[in-house]
């Protein structure tokens, strides 16, 4: 076996399993395969497989452990629309009941969806900015700090 071996494997699990998640195969809740099955699936040892976990749960945040139980999804399937797109959805609902915080917690979305798109960080200053002008007395946040 080669160096590059083991992060090919590695990469191989990681995105079988993640396309059994944005298809549906794999629910919300569901478990994953065993670490014996996918060292037998693959025909490698542990350590691709336990890197492919950590990489599900902590990286791309599509898996949890249950200790003692096994490795679950995360989560329902992957929209394909993103988040962004549940979140206006969600917040298109809340403008109705609370005009404010809505307007407020949509350009928070705008934000971070720039961002992303951009390959950056959002800035917390500018969200923390949009959040105070909805909700400036529940967050104690002065506006004029951010700038």
């Amino acid at each position: 076996m080669d160096d590059d071996e083991p992060t090919k494997i590695f990469e191989k699990i990681v995105h079988d399993i993640t396309s059994r998640i944005k298809s549906g195969e794999l629910g919300p809740g569901d478990r994953l395969p065993s670490e014996a099955d996918l060292m037998r699936d693959y025909g490698c040892s542990h350590q691709p497989v336990r890197n492919a976990r950590r990489h599900l749960v902590e990286k791309l945040r599509l898996a949890t452990s249950r200790q003692g139980s096994g490795w679950f999804v995360r989560g329902g399937p992957i929209d394909p629309a993103g988040p962004a797109a549940f979140l206006r959805h969600r917040i298109a609902e809340l403008h109705n009941i609370a005009p404010a915080p809505a307007r407020a917690l949509q350009t928070v979305v705008d934000l971070l969806t720039a961002a992303d798109e951009g390959g950056r960080k959002a800035d917390p200053a500018e969200l923390l900015g949009a959040l105070a002008g909805a909700f400036p007395n529940a967050i104690g946040f002065d506006p004029d700090w951010a700038a």
